[in-house]
């Protein structure tokens, strides 16, 4: 698909839900992602909660995926993201994990706006290389577009230890859900 049928395809106008999202299956959402914008830094501010749409037929990526961030006796189930902006150009933030019963912080990542490795258009760029976290021993940088007010679009992307890239994985952030609370969690 190229430039007038995927904006008909993906109209501006329409109204989409994290629902719709999942009906698109990966490959509709790589698509409808090439179309979007990077949010401007400094709304990426509070709490945004997660949902995952997985990585397109690719088993060993959505096995890991779900082995790190939502079976992990040590971390917890994801629940989302948090963002602090620091500046217009640079902030931080971290992934939400529920582990009994309490959200924690985890995998703390560096913000900004950068090029996408999918088409080269600014995204919101969370660089976890920044940490010493597992994230960031993995090389794990996600790439988040505004959808509309309140949904995003992201994508993680990350390699094994020994230098082998994984398919990327695709997830949708809804919020902020809250606001970025500086004195809760812990890394």
């Amino acid at each position: 698909m190229r430039g007038r049928e995927l904006d008909r395809k993906f109209s501006l106008s329409q109204v989409w839900t994290v629902e719709k999202l999942h009906q698109l299956g990966t490959s509709g959402i790589v698509e409808l992602f090439k179309t979007l914008s990077a949010p401007v830094l400094r709304e990426m501010n509070g709490e945004y909660q997660g949902h995952y749409f997985g990585a397109d037929n690719h088993p060993i990526s959505n096995i890991l995926w779900h082995a790190s961030a939502n079976w992990n006796l040590f971390s917890g189930k994801w629940q989302g993201k948090s963002f602090q902006p620091i500046s217009d150009t640079t902030g931080y933030g971290f992934n939400n994990m529920k582990k009994f019963g309490m959200i924690v912080r985890r995998w703390p990542m560096k913000t900004s706006i950068g090029p996408s490795r999918y088409d080269g258009k600014e995204a919101f760029a969370l660089n976890y290389g920044y940490y010493y976290s597992a994230a960031g021993m993995v090389s794990m940088q996600d790439e988040i577009r505004k959808i509309q007010e309140g949904l995003y679009l992201g994508v993680g992307h990350w390699r094994l230890p020994v230098g082998i890239s994984m398919t990327s994985v695709w997830f949708g952030l809804t919020g902020p859900v809250g606001v970025f609370d500086s004195t809760g969690g812990r890394l």
